[in-house]
């Protein structure tokens, strides 16, 4: 089928000017992108359009359709398109279907009342080249969802799919979406994901599916996606439901890449840049009378958040100005690695920019709990080598003992410089592993009263770890909270700090 589709749109290309005139079309590479605006389309005809740019680009070699879900997607459009593209055309869902609606094998119909069947059709629409649709378009139908008694009830329809549809999915990547959420599904389609939506904290039903899939996915697998707030029953919030689905794939040995909004990376995955960055080293010797001060951003493992948030901050002008550290996802490096060669190239050009792991290395996942590390610690080691980021942030709630011996096998097998743990009270030098606690966490605080804290622990401690709330703070508000410390006060960055550490240990 994948054959057919890539002849049908060589073909189209030829007749429609994707090659230049009076030249034939290179095999496979697209010299147009279609963009389509989707910001103000109602659900369905959003899950219609990705599906059926996961279904077109994952036809090509080069990707040639892009939606506009995000604020940020223009600027990453326009960030992608210095990789060789020539023009870019403006089109509806309508255009989109009508020009390519012959070169899918067809249509998977859901019904939006049952959000299990919104699942089911991405994983098929990847396995089967089509496309989902609430309505019928007037094409072949590969599979009637809403009328299929197979797929009535989630649980029937969940277990079928893991014993007919699993075994033909990547076996090293799986995904837990909301239903109601189109943005990464042209990626799921495009790679032939298995996508769930189920409930880890509060249905027993759904946490049995979730570890029968768990359980069958490769060693350290990759989970995309997020576990959805709306699971969350009274007393219990979002932050809820993150953690016990940290804790039951973090028991499977798997690791989460955060990944509920980030749109076109069928189209991003495409595109091969050299993301490697190097830590900011200066000439410091350890003074006994200096506290040393660093600043890390909160929540760069979320690949949403790289994509969203990040490049919003990575535009404040008060960036460079101040050593500062940044957490971003190691796993950009296989689904959008020009996202974070960007990253990695403005913060080489800074010289005051470092980029961490986030939260626990190459994905979230609590470190001490996995049955077997050796797998995530050797995808942490070489997502190291491969970009130079060589310090990552941990988020571990396990009991002390253990967390103390996992880091200790962490600074064995990965290689890294230095670990910042966030929240557990454990710091010092692990064999050739610097480990930092956090110490303040800058959020509702304003900047002046940011420093007053940092003054104060400066009493008693030598080295401070401040993590940065990326979501209310930015560059400008550290900047201004640093220019507020005492002379004593240094700030440096994140590799500097970890260094420095163990230069005082060694005294």
């Amino acid at each position: 089928m994948r054959f057919y589709i890539l002849l049908s749109l060589m073909l189209c290309a030829l007749a429609s000017g994707l090659a230049a005139p009076g030249k034939p079309p290179i095999p496979r590479r697209a010299k147009v992108v279609y963009v389509v605006d989707l910001r103000r389309q109602p659900l369905e005809r959003q899950l219609l359009a990705v599906s059926l740019q996961g279904a077109l680009n994952a036809s090509m070699k080069t990707p040639f359709v892009y939606m506009r879900l995000m604020d940020n997607d223009p600027r990453w459009l326009e960030y992608i398109l210095t990789y060789g593209y020539k023009s870019q055309v403006e089109m509806s869902v309508d255009d989109l279907l009508e020009k390519f609606r012959g070169y899918v094998a067809g249509q998977i119909l859901y019904d939006p009342a049952k959000p299990h069947t919104v699942s089911l059709a991405t994983i098929l629409c990847g396995l089967d080249g089509g496309i989902m649709s609430a309505k019928d378009l007037g094409i072949k139908t590969l599979y009637d969802l809403r009328t299929d008694t197979r797929f009535a009830d989630p649980e029937r329809a969940y277990r079928w799919a893991l014993d007919e549809l699993l075994p033909r999915c990547r076996q090293d990547m799986v995904a837990v979406l909301d239903s109601g959420l189109p943005h990464i599904r042209d990626y799921l389609i495009a790679e032939q994901i298995f996508t769930v939506d189920l409930d880890p904290l509060n249905s027993p039903q759904d946490i049995a599916l979730l570890r029968q899939l768990f359980g069958k996915l490769a060693p350290s697998a990759t989970v995309l996606g997020w576990a959805s707030g709306k699971y969350a029953g009274p007393g219990q919030d979002g932050v809820t439901v993150e953690n016990a689905f940290l804790t039951l794939l973090s028991e499977y040995g798997h690791h989460l890449a955060a990944s509920d909004f980030i749109p076109n990376l069928s189209y991003h995955r495409a595109f091969r840049a050299r993301a490697r960055t190097r830590s900011h080293l200066t000439p410091l010797r350890y003074d006994p009378q200096t506290v040393y001060v660093t600043f890390l951003f909160s929540d760069g493992d979320n690949m949403q958040f790289d994509y969203n948030r990040m490049l919003d901050l990575w535009r404040d002008s008060a960036r460079g100005k101040i050593p500062l550290g940044w957490t971003v996802a190691p796993a950009l490096s296989r689904v959008a690695p020009a996202l974070l060669a960007k990253y990695a190239q403005d913060a080489r050009a800074s010289k005051s920019d470092d980029l961490v792991m986030g939260p626990s290395g190459y994905g979230y996942c609590n470190p001490a709990r996995l049955a077997k590390p050796e797998p995530f610690f050797a995808l942490t080691r070489q997502a190291a080598a491969a970009t130079g980021i060589r310090a990552a942030t941990v988020i571990d709630y396990e009991p002390e003992a253990r967390l103390r011996d996992t880091l200790q096998k962490m600074g064995v097998e990965t290689g890294l410089e230095g670990v910042f743990l966030i929240r557990q009270g454990i710091e010092g030098v692990f064999g050739s592993l610097a480990v930092a606690d956090e110490d303040i966490r800058f959020g509702p605080q304003s900047p002046e009263e940011m420093a007053r804290q940092i003054e104060g622990l400066g009493a008693s401690r030598p080295f401070i770890f401040v993590y940065v709330d990326a979501w209310s703070r930015a560059p400008q508000d550290v900047l201004q909270a640093a220019q507020a410390l005492p002379d004593r006060f240094k700030v440096v960055g994140p590799y500097d700090f970890l260094r420095l550490m163990k230069a005082r240990a060694k005294k």
